[in-house]
Formats: C-alpha cells, structure tokens, sequence
C-alpha cells in the first residue's frame, strides 16, 4: 500500500507523533496517517503499536489498521479515518453526560477492552483523549497502542517514568517502584471506571496541583458513590477497587451494565421491583444533576 500524507491538515499532536488526513493511492480512501518523530522514544512507539495492530483482529471500536510507511524519514501508520472529536472534547463541549449515554459508553469500552484481553493485549493507556466518539451515534473507537503490551509481559521504559497517563493510572501500576510497568486488564478496567466517573460528573476524581501528591492520592484512593445512581455506584465501586484482586473484570462489569436492559416480565416480583427503583431512581439522578449544572 501507498498512502499521500496531507501534511497541511493536522488532526492531532501528541509527545512523540502527529496525525494528519491522508489518502490510500491503491483504494482511494482517506486514512489518518499518524507520523512518529525522529526520536528513541518515537521509534519504540512505533515498533509497538505497528506490530500490534499489524496481528490484531478487527473489532467495530477500533480503528482498522491500513499500513506503515515513511514520510520525511519519519516513520508511520495509516489507520482507518474516523473524523470525529476525541471522547475528552466531546465530554468539554457537553459537560456530564446522562447515565445511560455515559454507560453506553463505558459498555462499549468494556467490550473492547474485554476482547483486546481475549488476543492477550492490554491497552495500558486508557483516557478520553484516546478514544473517539461520533456524536450523533454514540458509537466510539480506541485509539493509540504505542504502550501496549502483550500479557502478561511488561514494556521496559528508558527511565523510571510511569508508562501510561498518571490520571488514569491503577493504584498497582503507581506503586511500582521498577522501570517496568507490568500489562494487566485489572489496570485497564481501573482507568475505565477513572473514565465513567468523569463522564458522569464532568470533572476527574484526582484533582491535585503536584504530580506526585495526585499519584499518592490514587494509591490510597477513598470514594464517595453517594451522588451517582444505584447502578452507576456499583459500577464504579466494582472497578475502582484499590485491591485488584477485588476489581471487577469486564466480564463481570459488563453483565451488571446488562441488568439495565433486562425484559421486566422476564423477571421475578422482587427482581422486578429492584430493576424499576434502580431505573427510577437513575431518571432522578439525572434530572436532578442537570437541574443544578443549570443553576
């Protein structure tokens, strides 16, 4: 494959590579072409995440992978173009998001966690900014692999620096006092619940002016569910869990976010009681919460 990289139409910058437009030459297709700098570090990325999305499986909440190249003696991928904002400013244009618009979301994350698992891939780095939404679908997509790893080994980094985004890192990722951040889907499912937490309130549960204060409030994390809905509390305490041990696994996650989607005739009196407060009461939840975003 051949590709044409639109170096004037910049979608995204991150530390170590840029994403432009582009355009297959073979298919005609736009494509996001995402070019890595000159760098150790750039070149690393690169290795990683070519050599994983080059052996992984397709899946509708990733983007599909078209292939690598070089541009100015830079090296790249060409990924599926899906022009849409990232979930982070999607969520700064909205503000908090209704529960079920929110759990939808995280559903679809848990999915897509759940299934990089079942090929022994652990994203390591998930957050708003790597995730895409289409806004009038709901429907999103993950992206960037560059820290990916295969469980359940670990990357090596050059320094003692963390390996991923501190703000959505897992109390065992944090306390690790090694230059190898170890691979587990107990870690990705802590970021996701970092992440529904901010969906839902529109602002991130570790707010701290020091890095290292914010990394220390995460490893002794205390939570406070009493704002959130009766299933959106159950979720949240399932995940952030500070003992991964106790953590839920998407699996497990993904069956309670069922529950909302269960037939009412299907079930028994008390079950059915149970599912209609806990339905009743996230309606509350949520017209109260916009009642006072209002005022």
């Amino acid at each position: 494959m051949s590709f044409v990289v639109y170096n004037n139409h910049r979608i995204a910058k991150g530390s170590f590579s840029t994403v432009y437009r582009g355009l297959c030459a073979e298919t005609d297709e736009d494509v996001a072409i995402k070019v890595f700098e000159a760098s150790v570090e750039g070149n690393v990325l690169f290795q990683n995440e070519a050599a994983l999305l080059e052996t992984m499986p397709q899946h509708s909440n990733l983007v599909r992978f078209a292939g690598v190249g070089q541009f100015d003696d830079r090296q790249f991928i060409a990924l599926e173009f899906f022009p849409h904002p990232t979930l982070a400013e999607y969520l700064h244009r909205r503000g908090p998001l209704p529960d079920e618009e929110a759990l939808s979301i995280v559903e679809q994350l848990l999915e897509t966690i759940s299934f990089l698992a079942s090929h022994g891939i652990a994203h390591r780095d998930i957050k708003p900014a790597n995730i895409l939404i289409d806004p009038r679908t709901r429907r999103i997509k993950v992206i960037d692999f560059g820290l990916s790893s295969p469980l359940p080994h670990g990357m090596r980094t050059r320094s003692c620096s963390y390996v991923g985004t501190p703000h959505y890192m897992a109390p065992q990722v944090l306390a690790r006092n090694s230059r190898i951040s170890y691979a587990t889907i107990a870690a990705d499912c802590w970021s996701v619940g970092v992440v529904l937490w901010e969906l839902l309130l529109g602002a991130h549960p570790f707010l701290s002016a020091q890095s290292r204060e914010q990394m220390q409030s995460i490893v002794l994390s205390t939570f406070d569910f009493s704002c959130f809905s009766s299933l959106s509390q159950r979720l949240l305490a399932s995940l952030l869990q500070v003992d991964e041990g106790k953590r839920s696994d998407p699996t497990a996650a993904i069956a309670m976010l069922a529950e909302r989607k269960k037939p009412l005739e299907n079930c028994s009196t008390e079950a059915m009681r149970a599912i209609k407060m806990s339905r009743a009461d996230s309606r509350r939840f949520t017209h109260s919460r916009k009642r006072s975003i209002s005022h």
